[in-house]
């Protein structure tokens, strides 16, 4: 077939696509629906046989998969194959507030059926530049449930194999990136920036500022990399100096909290007894866990 009009002009630009079929797509769209604001909100864990999808637009929280506890934070997108056990919870101070689809039908070469990553994959990826069109796909998909117009089905499954696309594009990108960014400067950068400044009231745009990275992108490739996120990477660096002052001096609890970052000293003694089960003064006298 002879394409026509294929001169390009200031006026007039034409764009020619090569298609390729890499995997096999026709996934049924089960459920879509959001998530409201709630304090005190949590989810019990339980697994399903289909794929589901989270895009978080506001707040934090918390996701259980496989006792493995992970912070998530708006711009997140959270993927959870089939058979994947799980569970969300909220964070005190930040309600989460979620849109969501399941999906079934999904099928991928190389992966089992209902699976959109590699088991060795993360489940967790920043939306990035694509924020905007995750929280207008996932509102259009919910529109068109809501209206039940006439092929409404039919337009929110595009909606979904749209969004899909997006998913395995920000995938790729940010698996090879985190490989990168491991043994890259702005990494060490980062490593350096927080060494140097935990004791002080540091941000997430502090450190990404100082690594000239976006801050929810650093964010989730620091989790990547780390296993664990920045913010409770600071907190061990605390605790750690935190211990290491109460072996060697006889600094007052007080004096130390407000050294390694704490304004208050029972949020400090709270947080150390979470990670060491014990007490700053129990820990200075070297006691036992008290009993049950």
């Amino acid at each position: 077939m002879n394409a026509l009009h294929r001169y390009d002009s200031i006026e007039r630009q034409h764009y020619l696509f090569n298609r390729q079929y890499t995997f096999k797509l026709k996934p049924r769209i089960l459920y879509a629906g959001t998530l409201k604001k709630s304090h005190g909100w949590s989810e019990k864990l339980h697994g399903h046989d289909f794929c589901e999808i989270i895009y978080v637009t506001d707040g934090r929280g918390f996701v259980n998969v496989e006792n493995k506890r992970r912070e998530v934070t708006r711009g997140d997108i959270i993927i959870y194959n089939s058979g994947v056990v799980h569970a969300e919870e909220n964070s005190e101070a930040e309600p989460l507030e979620m849109m969501f689809m399941a999906l079934d039908r999904l099928e991928i070469t190389d992966l089992p059926k209902n699976h959109l990553l590699p088991p060795e994959y993360d489940f967790i990826y920043s939306a990035e530049k694509y924020a905007d069109v995750f929280a207008n796909s996932f509102q259009s998909m919910i529109d068109e449930f809501e209206g039940s117009e006439t092929f409404y089905v039919e337009i929110a499954e595009s909606i979904a194999r749209t969004m899909i696309m997006y998913i395995l594009r920000i995938i790729n990108q940010q698996e090879d990136d985190a490989l990168l960014f491991q043994n890259n400067r702005h990494f060490n950068q980062a490593l350096e920036y927080i060494k140097a400044n935990y004791r002080n009231n540091i941000s997430l745009e502090d450190i990404a500022q100082s690594c000239y990275l976006n801050k929810y992108y650093l964010s989730h490739l620091f989790t990547h990399i780390q296993g664990m996120s920045i913010g409770k990477y600071i907190q061990s660096l605390r605790i750690n100096e935190a211990m290491r002052r109460l072996r060697e001096t006889n600094d007052p609890v007080s004096l130390i909290a407000r050294s390694i970052g704490f304004n208050d000293t029972g949020h400090f003694c709270r947080a150390f007894k979470k990670e060491t089960e014990l007490t700053p003064l129990q820990y200075r006298k070297g006691a036992a866990i008290p009993p049950q």
